[in-house]
C-alpha cells in the first residue's frame, strides 16, 4: 500500500489530532475521510445552555441532523443534556431517546424540572445497554416518578453521580420491586444524606453498592447513609467527602483508602486541613497515597502558607505520591505566579487555578503518578 493515510487505524489516530473546528473540511477530503472524520465530531455532545435563543437553535439543527441521518447516533459516545422548559422546547427529550444510541457509553443529564413526557424519554435513554456513566441532577414531577426512571436501566452502568431533589417523605407507593441489583464502582451524590440512605435502601433502587471503589459525597455525611456503606468498607480506595465529613468519620474502617479528595463548598480557609489530617490515626496516614483539595479559595499571600503547609507533608504520609490543589481565583498577581510557583514544587506536587474538574478526568480515577 502506497499511502499510508488509506490504513483506517493510522488515518483515525492522525484525525484524532485535528480540531473539531476542521473535522467537517476533513471530511470532504475524501470519502474514506468521511467515516474517521464523523466519528470524531459526534463523538461527544454537550448541550449546555449559555445563551437560551442560540441554544434551542442549535439544539433544533443538531436533532434535525441526527433524525435525518441517524447512523451519527452511532458515532456519540458522551452525551450532555442541561434540560430547561426556557432552553429547550417541549418534545426534544423524546425525539432525542428515539435516535439509535448504540454505542453510547456516557450520560449527563441536568434539569431544574423535569415533565411526565420528559421522564418517560430519561428512561428509555437509561436502558441504552450500551452506558457505563451516568450523571443525573434533576427534579422530577415526584419521588415515585423518580424511583420508577430506574426500572429496566442498563445493567451496564458502574459509575453513577446522582443529586436526587425530590422528597422521600412524599413518596407515592409503586407497585413493583426491582428484580435485579446492578452492582456499582463509583457513586457521587449530595443532598439530606438520610434521603440518600433512604433511595438506596429502598427495593426499587436498582443498585448494589457494597462493592464500590470510589464514593464522592458533597454533604456532611450522617450515620445512616455510612450504615449503607458498611459492605464497602473493605472495597473502598477513594473517598471524596468535605472537610467535615472527612474529621467526622472514623477513616480507619476503610481498609484499602489510598486516595482522598478534600471539597472546600465554601469560603473557608484550608490551614486547619493539613493539621487536620496530620491527627489522622496512624493507619490510614500510612496507606494514603493521593491527596487533592477541591473548590480552594486563596489570595496571593496564601501561597506561602501553602509552601510551608507542603513541606513537610511526607513526613505524615510515608507512601505519598501525589497532592494535587485545585484552587478558583479573582487574584490577578496569585494567578501570574502560580506557574513559576507550581514548577518549584516537588514534582509529585501540583497546583491547579481555576480547575474544571468536568474536564479533567473522571473524578472516580485512581491514579497517583
Amino acid at each position: 500500500m502506497d499511502n499510508p493515510l488509506q490504513v483506517p487505524e493510522l488515518l483515525e489516530h492522525i484525525l484524532s489530532f485535528v480540531a473539531l473546528a476542521d473535522l467537517r473540511a476533513s471530511s470532504l477530503v475524501d470519502r474514506s475521510w468521511v467515516y474517521p472524520s464523523q466519528s470524531r465530531i459526534f463523538s461527544t455532545i454537550e448541550l449546555v445552555p449559555d445563551a437560551p435563543l442560540v441554544m434551542s437553535s442549535r439544539f433544533g439543527r443538531l436533532l434535525a441532523a441526527l433524525e435525518t441521518s441517524q447512523h451519527l447516533a452511532g458515532f456519540v459516545l458522551e452525551l450532555g443534556i442541561s434540560h430547561s422548559a426556557r432552553v429547550i422546547e417541549p418534545g426534544y427529550l423524546e425525539r432525542l431517546a428515539n435516535l439509535p444510541f448504540s454505542r453510547l457509553s456516557t450520560l449527563r443529564i441536568h434539569s431544574n424540572r423535569l415533565s411526565s413526557s420528559d421522564t418517560a424519554a430519561v428512561q428509555r435513554l437509561l436502558r441504552i445497554p450500551s452506558l457505563i456513566s451516568v450523571t443525573l441532577n434533576c427534579r422530577f414531577p415526584g419521588w415515585a416518578q423518580f424511583l420508577q426512571v430506574w426500572d429496566e436501566c442498563s445493567p451496564s452502568i458502574k459509575h453513577l453521580w446522582c443529586l436526587p431533589r425530590d422528597n422521600p417523605q412524599t413518596r407515592e407507593p409503586i407497585p413493583y420491586a426491582v428484580p435485579r441489583r446492578i452492582k456499582l464502582e463509583s457513586l457521587a451524590t449530595s443532598g439530606p444524606s438520610d434521603h440518600i440512605a433512604l433511595w438506596l435502601k429502598d427495593s426499587r433502587c436498582p443498585f448494589d453498592v457494597s462493592g464500590l471503589t470510589a464514593f464522592k459525597f458533597y454533604s456532611p455525611i450522617t450515620q445512616s447513609l455510612f450504615d449503607v456503606l458498611r459492605g464497602s468498607q473493605e472495597t473502598i480506595r477513594l473517598l471524596s467527602l468535605t472537610m467535615s465529613s472527612v474529621t467526622e468519620i472514623y477513616l480507619s474502617r476503610f481498609g484499602n483508602l489510598t486516595h482522598l479528595d478534600i471539597w472546600h463548598l465554601w469560603n473557608d480557609g484550608f490551614h486547619d486541613d493539613f493539621q487536620d489530617l496530620r491527627d489522622m490515626a496512624p493507619e490510614v496516614r500510612n496507606r494514603i497515597e493521593a491527596i487533592r483539595f477541591q473548590e480552594l479559595r486563596m489570595v496571593s499571600q496564601d501561597l506561602y502558607a501553602l509552601d510551608g503547609q507542603l513541606a513537610n507533608i511526607h513526613e505524615y504520609f510515608p507512601k505519598l505520591r501525589m497532592v494535587q490543589i485545585n484552587f478558583h481565583t479573582q487574584d490577578e498577581g496569585l494567578r501570574a505566579n502560580v506557574a513559576e510557583y507550581s514548577s518549584s514544587l516537588n514534582p509529585r506536587i501540583t497546583v491547579c487555578h481555576n480547575f474544571d474538574a468536568d474536564k479533567s478526568v473522571p473524578w472516580y480515577t485512581i491514579s497517583a503518578k
